[in-house]
């Protein structure tokens, strides 16, 4: 058990009609994970919310469905019901609520049987308390490019797996699959009050003005069917840095590195760049909680916190440069 967290562990199993080039990229180092095995759970852990939607499709608990009972050695877990097929017209989800952090990749281990167009399982985001949601697949999805700001996929579901309302989503039949998706370079940068607010259009800010949360959503229209639906087995959460994907542009510092680390005051210096104004520093600790989020500054004076890593985020809206600072006292 990590002393960060108790460790989510995410195995999504996913479905997509062609094969899926993996597109999830690993930092160079692990900043904390953690794990959920819902067969281990007695009751839904507390990061964990069924939406009250109507009708009341999701529960937590043994499956007695066939499909499912031989998917696993253990039969529990969270699913769309425990026992009935899932019902018309359904669009019930479960929320997870996520830490704010900038580089984060989901893995989901999952099975599921839905009637294809016609029902589906989807995976969302939202930055902003669920006032608005984000499929992952949408305009945000960066697996084209492997430096575009954006989510990256593993095993997931198209953008031409759709519902006939046109919603990408999971849909078919499988099982144990594992499937992965990444916030990657945050998606995007958003800086309050700053010109370049968003840096690609169409997607949620990360750092926004409410929470952060996951929705698996299962979505269903009114032909009737006798599946089993959506059923998830484990969810893992892994916050990584990722100082080896920086881009250096024309006119832009190459790297922005703070030294000296580690440092016994607790004092770092950050190098004098042109057009400093233009400039943003977010710093976070090794649990990803946000400790500062402020303009460019030469020095920044951590000597009232404790000893060990934190991490920055330098960007102009544009580009991004990542690092770490050792904290350690004398």
């Amino acid at each position: 058990m990590s002393r960060f967290a108790y460790l989510l562990s995410f195995a999504f199993s996913l479905f997509a009609t062609s094969p899926v080039l993996a597109q999830v990229i690993y930092g160079t180092l692990e900043i904390d994970s953690s794990q959920i095995v819902l067969a281990d759970s007695s009751t839904l852990p507390s990061r964990l919310a069924i939406d009250t939607a109507s009708p009341h499709l999701w529960q937590f608990g043994n499956t007695h469905k066939s499909y499912f009972t031989t998917d696993t050695a253990e039969s529990r877990g969270l699913m769309t019901d425990t026992l009935h097929p899932y019902s018309v017209n359904s669009n019930a989800s479960v929320w997870l609520a996520i830490p704010d952090a900038v580089f984060w990749i989901v893995t989901i281990k999952h099975s599921y049987q839905t009637d294809s167009l016609h029902a589906g399982c989807i995976v969302e985001y939202t930055a902003d308390s669920g006032s608005s949601w984000q499929n992952v697949m949408g305009p945000c999805n960066a697996n084209g490019s492997p430096c575009t700001i954006g989510f990256r996929t593993e095993n997931f579901y198209g953008s031409s797996d759709t519902l006939l309302t046109g919603e990408p989503c999971f849909m078919g039949s499988q099982k144990n699959r594992i499937s992965r998706f990444q916030v990657y370079g945050g998606c995007p940068i958003r800086l309050t009050g700053r010109e370049n607010d968003r840096a690609t259009s169409g997607c949620t800010g990360l750092w926004g003005a409410g929470r952060y949360f996951l929705r698996f959503r299962f979505k269903s229209d009114s032909t009737v069917d006798t599946l089993a639906g959506w059923k998830i087995d484990s969810i893992a959460f892994r916050l990584d840095e990722y100082p080896g994907e920086v881009r250096s542009l024309a006119a832009e510092p190459e790297s922005i590195v703070a030294v000296p680390s580690p440092s016994a005051s607790g004092v770092f210096t950050f190098p004098e760049i042109a057009n400093q104004t233009e400039y943003h520093t977010v710093i976070y600790d090794i649990l990803g909680n946000t400790i500062a989020d402020m303009p460019y500054a030469d020095v920044v004076d951590l000597h009232e916190r404790e000893s060990g890593w934190y991490f920055y985020i330098v960007t102009n809206g544009k580009q991004k440069w990542t690092g770490r600072m050792l904290y350690r006292k004398n």
